[in-house]
């Protein structure tokens, strides 16, 4: 039988025309571009500090001595052990700041760069509206809580230096939460507190702009244990009215000084009666009081003296832009301890001068620490336990005084600013006689 042949291919040497790429164009756009952006960004965060240099490849170089074992590359958890499926092993990309950095420093940098490389606007132009972005973002933060993400960052870096194998290096990763909070929890420190200065890193991260893992899973349940095994109960005790009528009488036996004597009489009455908090009459490591001259107004007026005084807080905490004002009626029956005609004898030895309301005699803002030392020997004077009783006590006096008369708690949460019913935790009515 014969073999059937296989049919002959076709000779033709002519090659089937190729189907057209739309991206061909874009792709050679971007072989162009991506290297020249790379090098430029690149050599805008070595001059910024962000990297400590570079390989002739373009890429960051880091110490492989600077680096735990669980931050390299290559050794990453999966996505079970991290919250909503991200990974922890991005390597650090810079070391962790002593003190709150710029605002979104970096981000803006590369802002003024690419405005700047397009040319489609004028410098001046482009510089404005970066700063002034820079402005508003940096406004977010209010000096207190810089303070306290100061305070963060210093805790932190306590923390690396005693424990070596912890590298000095963000992001920090998940292991690296956890032995912090363990440290945290050996030196007894307040579960609140902990918490707060996680959020205080996590804040860092957010603004630099390197991914955080403080919301993994184990993250959180290690800071819920903390909170149920090392609960710190609030020791602070309210001032009564009864107590606030013998701290203003102790104040001339305490203080030297017509003008001392009468200021401090006023801060005593002012932070009770406008359940204020001390950070909002006081000044605190150079930042400004909240509440200043210009924020206080007195009105009717009767026989010379006023009846009334309007006090504006703004900028308070969680104020989100809104002020609040509180008005303060003359207590007749007893100058003596009366808000309004107290305040109308310290403004008229003050002087008509706009600033923090509360100044020295040389136009120095009083200080937070300065009005608690003088209240702790007010405290003693009196025969009260200054371990109890601190600045707060004003506001949780008047919060407990409040309820004790019968006001609502919307009355009391607006009278305090308070953001939530955190109030009711102040409210401590068995101290005072109904």
């Amino acid at each position: 039988m014969s073999k059937r042949k296989a049919p002959n291919k076709p000779t033709s040497t002519s090659t089937p025309p190729k189907k057209k790429n739309s991206q061909e164009p874009q792709h050679m756009q971007l072989d162009t571009i991506i290297p020249a952006v790379t090098q430029s960004v690149l050599a805008t965060l070595k001059d910024m500090g962000v990297l400590k240099g570079t390989e002739e490849s373009g890429q960051p170089t880091t110490s492989s001595s600077s680096l735990s074992p669980d931050q390299g590359t290559s050794q990453c958890q999966t996505p079970g052990n991290t919250d909503e499926g991200t990974t922890d092993c991005q390597p650090p990309v810079m070391p962790i700041p002593s003190r709150m950095p710029v605002q979104g420093g970096a981000i803006f940098d590369r802002m003024r760069l690419a405005e700047s490389s397009s040319g489609s606007h004028s410098r001046g132009s482009d510089n404005t509206l970066t700063d002034v972005a820079q402005c508003l973002v940096t406004s977010s933060l209010s000096q207190a809580s810089q303070n306290t993400y100061n305070r963060a960052l210093s805790i932190y870096k306590s923390f690396v230096q005693t424990n070596k194998h912890i590298p000095d290096a963000m992001p920090i990763t998940t292991q690296n939460y956890l032995f912090f909070i363990a440290y945290c929890h050996e030196k007894k420190m307040a579960a609140s507190s902990v918490s707060t200065y996680i959020s205080a890193l996590t804040y860092v991260h957010k603004l630099i702009g390197l991914q955080d893992f403080a919301s993994n899973f184990l993250v959180k349940k290690c800071l819920q244990g903390y909170n149920n095994c090392l609960k710190s109960p609030d020791k602070r005790l309210p001032i009564t009215i009864e107590m606030l009528h013998k701290l203003l009488e102790s104040v001339d036996k305490v203080c030297t000084g017509l003008f001392m004597k009468v200021m401090l009489k006023a801060m005593y009455l002012l932070a009770f009666h406008a359940c204020l908090r001390i950070g909002e009459f006081t000044s605190n490591k150079g930042a400004p009081a909240i509440i200043s001259y210009s924020d206080l107004t007195f009105k009717d007026f009767q026989n010379g003296l006023p009846t009334l005084m309007e006090v504006r807080i703004s900028n308070f905490k969680h104020s989100k832009g809104r002020s609040v004002v509180i008005a303060i009626t003359a207590k007749k029956e007893n100058k003596l301890f009366c808000p309004v005609s107290n305040m109308w004898h310290y403004v008229s030895l003050r002087g008509p001068v706009d600033g923090p309301l509360f100044t020295f005699l040389d136009r120095e803002p009083v200080t937070r620490s300065f009005f608690s030392t003088m209240l702790g020997r007010c405290l003693i004077f009196c025969g009260y336990d200054n371990k109890v009783y601190k600045g707060h006590s004003f506001r949780i006096g008047a919060a407990s005084a409040a309820a004790s008369l019968g006001k609502s708690e919307s009355f009391i949460q607006e009278m305090g600013r308070w953001k939530s019913t955190a109030f009711k935790k102040y409210i401590r009515i068995q101290s005072f006689s109904v």
